[in-house]
Parts: structure tokens; C-alpha cells; sequence
């Protein structure tokens, strides 16, 4: 037996997609296919218009009706995938946005950034120690931790977004909400 890093279930469409050793598999229509097979996928990401993506080290992956299309590859390894109605891409130190070109910078990171959070225009960036925030029309970062908290040193691990809006961070000290209208966080 192989080890299974992700599985995601497609809310779309129902499919299930696992990544190990052995590559990417699909679920769908009752049965596994493997879709491909060189390399250990670290991160799948399904968006609301029924598209699927995987990442391989630097390399991007639309999952396509049989297997993976090759769709981009970015300088650094990719560390997480976000977005809804167009697709984020957050690699160690920068985040790319998709645009009917490709991909463009949308922003170049100091530090080792291991968590994207997304939820319409609201654009969140984790690194262990750091939480930004992408403002306004102009896409200016604001450092939201630790520079507007009162919260004592925290090292995050994962950043999402509720269904209402509030960000969740998760962090080897717990989880901690944080309401974007207030600025505060609360411990969970």
C-alpha cells in the first residue's frame, strides 16, 4: 500500500481525487483510474466552475476527462492552490493569479508562505509567523499578525475562509478566528 498525502472530493460533481506515491487518482463513475503517474502531487484544488488542478513541485496541472495537462510551471515549488472564480497560486515566495493569459505575479513574498485563504475578493497569505492581507482596488498587502494583534507569538499552519467570512487560523497553539470587519482574533 502507498501513502495518501491529499484526497479532495470535487462538491461539483462528486469525484474524489487522491494523491500518493503511485501519482493521481480519480474516483467517478464507481471506479479509481489513475490520471498520472510520475511524481507525488502535494496539493488538488477543485473551483466552482467544475475545473480540477493539481500541483507537482513547480509544475501545474489542469486535471483534464483522462488524465493531466501540463498548464504552467512557476520558479518556486507550489505550496498551496485557492480561489473561486479565478484560480490563485501561492508558491514559497510569490502568489499568481490566473488571467485569460496565464498566470501573472501578483505579488512577490519574503518569506516562506505555506497558506492561502480566498474567498471573492478577500485575499489572505500565511507564513509561520505572518498573516497579510490583500486590500482594496489597488492590491496593497497589509500585515495583519503580528503587527495589529494583541495576541501573544503564534506558529501558523493552514489559513481558511468560513462561509461567513471570518478567517480561521490554524496554528500549533490552536485554532483562532480572526473577524476581518474587526480586526480581532478570538481564541477558539
Amino acid at each position: 500500500a502507498k501513502t495518501v498525502s491529499v484526497i479532495l472530493m470535487n462538491p461539483q460533481n462528486g469525484e474524489i481525487y487522491a494523491c500518493s506515491e503511485n501519482g493521481l487518482c480519480r474516483f467517478k463513475d464507481g471506479e479509481w483510474n489513475k490520471l498520472f503517474s510520475d511524481g507525488v502531487f502535494s496539493k488538488v484544488y477543485c473551483d466552482k466552475k467544475d475545473r480540477a488542478f493539481a500541483s507537482l513541485d513547480k509544475a501545474l496541472y489542469e486535471i483534464t476527462g483522462d488524465g493531466a495537462k501540463k498548464i504552467a510551471e512557476f520558479e518556486y515549488p507550489i505550496v498551496d492552490l485557492c480561489g473561486e472564480d479565478k484560480l490563485y497560486v501561492l508558491t514559497q515566495h510569490s502568489l499568481h493569479v490566473e488571467s485569460a493569459e496565464g498566470f501573472f505575479t501578483l505579488q512577490q513574498m519574503d518569506q516562506d508562505e505555506i497558506s492561502l485563504a480566498v474567498q471573492g475578493e478577500k485575499v489572505c497569505v500565511a507564513s509561520k509567523t505572518c498573516l497579510q492581507r490583500m486590500e482594496g482596488k489597488r492590491r496593497t498587502w497589509r500585515c495583519i499578525f503580528p503587527a495589529y494583534s494583541t495576541m501573544p507569538e503564534i506558529h501558523i499552519n493552514v489559513i481558511a475562509f468560513d462561509k461567513i467570512g471570518y478567517l480561521l487560523v490554524g496554528a500549533d497553539e490552536g485554532l483562532f478566528i480572526y473577524v476581518l470587519c474587526t480586526y480581532h482574533f478570538h481564541f477558539c
